[in-house]
């Protein structure tokens, strides 16, 4: 009766945990138990083995495709901070550009209050004395 069971494990056994552990040593997997249930799945011989880790594919799926989910969620999250920062630049130049429109709309704001009393008064009547030139003006004195 002894030697039944070691014959088993020498037969049967061994040379299967053999393969599962060079596999394992070769491919270093984060998840253990999924990745030996997968590969004793696919290395054995019965349709009942291979029903049973189904689950396990599928799985495997499901986590791959999260994680390309999760990547895009990323980049849409990226492309919409872009758009953000676009948009705030926008405001900017917006803003910059209303302020630089006022200024045009106001040019004499940077002129002298007597500047600014002799051009009012030119626009109004043309002919008055104030409003020809300061030269006009002076070389008829």
């Amino acid at each position: 009766m002894a030697q039944e069971p070691q014959e088993y494990i020498q037969q049967k056994v061994n040379p299967i945990l053999e393969n599962l552990v060079t596999q394992l040593l070769l491919e270093r997997p984060e998840q253990l138990a999924p990745f030996m249930i997968k590969w004793l799945s696919q290395n054995s011989k019965t349709p009942a083995a291979a029903a049973l880790t189904e689950g396990v594919n599928v799985l495997s799926e499901l986590k791959l495709e999260m994680e390309k989910l999760q990547e895009e969620v990323r980049e849409l999250e990226a492309q919409v901070e872009a758009q953000r920062g676009d948009r705030g630049q926008a405001v900017d130049a917006a803003a910059s550009s209303q302020g630089q429109s006022e200024e045009a709309k106001e040019p004499e704001a940077g002129k002298e209050p007597e500047e600014r009393e002799e051009e009012e008064a030119a626009a109004e009547d043309p002919e008055a004395p104030e409003a020809k030139p300061k030269e006009e003006a002076q070389g008829q004195d």
